[in-house]
């Protein structure tokens, strides 16, 4: 797990305006916690929510959010969710 990260302040501007704070940490620690890939499965949800400190239906809703608007994208098959990069998000 990376100890920080460059999160562009367009990004941070966006969260504030649009109320999306819980997402936009659910989206750092997942971003910070692997480059690209992160393992999900049934306890996935409640271990991130201990570990950012929100109630663990913010992070599903949260999860559905980003998958939505396609911050994060899933694979079934592999059980995994690919996090979008900052680049890809700005364009």
């Amino acid at each position: 797990m990376k100890k920080f990260t460059n999160i562009p302040v367009s990004l941070i501007q966006y969260a504030l305006v649009n109320r999306k704070i819980s997402h936009l940490k659910l989206y750092i620690h997942l971003k910070l916690e692997d480059n690209g890939y992160v393992e999900y499965n049934k306890s996935s949800c409640k271990k991130w929510a201990e570990e950012i400190g929100i109630h663990e239906k913010t992070v599903k809703s949260s999860l559905d959010w980003l998958i939505a608007n396609k911050w994060v994208t899933g694979n079934k098959k592999r059980c995994v969710l690919r996090i979008i990069s900052y680049r890809n998000l700005s364009l």
